[in-house]
């Protein structure tokens, strides 16, 4: 069996600019060490959208991918993004961010391909894993399936990754709707021993208003300390 080839490792991702986003689906992790993170599966439009700071491993399939006559439908993109701080706005103008954390590590990308002519869609998939903080719980409950934006800036904060190793995410990641499995040729990763079950959260909260309002009575709300 061929080698599985390494991920590139970045440092940038559409540096300086914000994405609109969209929340697919969110997952605790937890060992048995008690050490948890929060993996959030996110969409991003492309297609008619500004390519503005956009990494070359993403524009370069992006950009045949988007042609009319392209019968592309996945494209998978073999890098990882580690050690930056993840901001998530309400909208691409905002100058106070919704939530903010550092040791973001950004992976699983891929371009997919949806619909045809005037409804073609061309959306880059990916899962951003980041430290479990309550503020983080919150924000995904409350913004599960609804759009949003993010701006990345690499930070240095890895912190060692110390909440989840590159092995130990791969361990107990989580399938959701929109994954197709491992390439070809791919091994199914092995349970981990150490790994407790996954907490996914696809459903959301009643349907209403998500302003910094709703978010401190939602923490208000849930407060178990």
């Amino acid at each position: 069996m061929a080698a599985k080839v390494q991920p590139t490792k970045l440092t940038t991702f559409f540096e300086g600019h914000r994405r609109k986003c969209f929340l697919v689906q969110w997952i605790q992790h937890c060992n048995r060490a008690g050490v948890s993170t929060i993996k959030l599966d996110m969409r991003l439009p492309l297609l008619n959208q500004p390519v503005l700071g956009m990494n070359d491993e993403i524009g370069e399939p992006f950009g045949l991918m988007a042609k009319n006559d392209s019968k592309t439908e996945r494209s998978a993109i073999n890098v990882e993004i580690e050690g930056m701080t993840l901001d998530i706005f309400s909208t691409d103008t905002s100058k106070d961010h919704w939530v903010s954390t550092t040791g973001a590590k950004l992976m699983k990308l891929y371009l997919a391909t949806v619909g045809e002519g005037e409804k073609k869609e061309v959306n880059l998939h990916l899962a951003i894993y980041v430290p479990f903080t309550k503020e983080m719980m919150e924000w995904a409950a409350i913004h599960l399936h609804k759009d949003f934006y993010i701006e990345t800036v690499y930070s240095n904060s890895e912190s060692k990754l110390a909440f989840a190793t590159a092995d130990e995410t791969e361990l107990v990641d989580d399938d959701t709707e929109e994954d197709e499995g491992p390439d070809e040729g791919e091994d199914e990763p092995e349970l981990d021993p150490d790994a407790q079950d996954d907490i996914p959260f696809d459903t959301a909260p009643p349907a209403g208003k998500s302003g910094p309002r709703e978010l401190k009575a939602y923490h208000l709300n849930h407060n178990t300390d």
